[in-house]
């Protein structure tokens, strides 16, 4: 419904030749520093950039909003970070996929420092959430999922009555 629509910033169109951003197929209002200068780029070009040039600070920048986000207390330095991701790999196998590898917490009641993070696929961490969040200690795990019985008897889903 248009009334219920997430509100979502988006950046200001140029009006001028001046404000365009430099990148060629922009044509968003170029970004303004906390001092107050005009940069050559939008905030969403130069974020792109900064992901293409240095993609383990645009990395570590997501995880410390997320931990801002959740008002978590985060202590990891750029150059602990780079060294971890060094030594686990994790920017080779980070991704969207459920066996691609993303960043847990080991103790949730903890912050983000470089001694509680670890490495887990997407699909252990979204059970590993689930059970979290939720308070169940016993979730089941991925290849326990086949073997369980379904939440709602088939015969009722088929019988076309409205349950509610």
């Amino acid at each position: 419904m248009w009334w219920r629509r997430k509100n979502t910033r988006k950046a200001k169109k140029a009006k001028s030749k001046e404000d365009k951003c430099a990148a060629p197929w922009c044509r968003n209002e170029r970004a303004v520093n906390n001092t107050g200068r005009r940069l050559r780029l939008c905030w969403k070009c130069r974020s792109r950039q900064l992901k293409e040039r240095h993609p383990v600070t645009y990395v570590l920048n997501a995880l410390r909003q997320a931990a801002r986000h959740r008002r978590v207390p985060f202590s990891i330095t750029l150059a602990d970070f780079k060294a971890w991701c060094k030594e686990t790999g994790y920017m080779e196998t980070r991704g969207m996929e459920p066996t691609s590898m993303t960043i847990d917490r080991k103790d949730h009641s903890k912050g983000y420092s470089i001694d509680n993070i670890q490495l887990m696929t997407h699909l252990e961490n979204s059970t590993n959430g689930a059970a979290f969040g939720r308070g169940e200690q016993n979730a089941p795990k991925p290849d326990e999922w086949d073997s369980q019985e379904p939440a709602v008897e088939a015969a009722y889903v088929c019988s076309g009555e409205n349950p509610f």
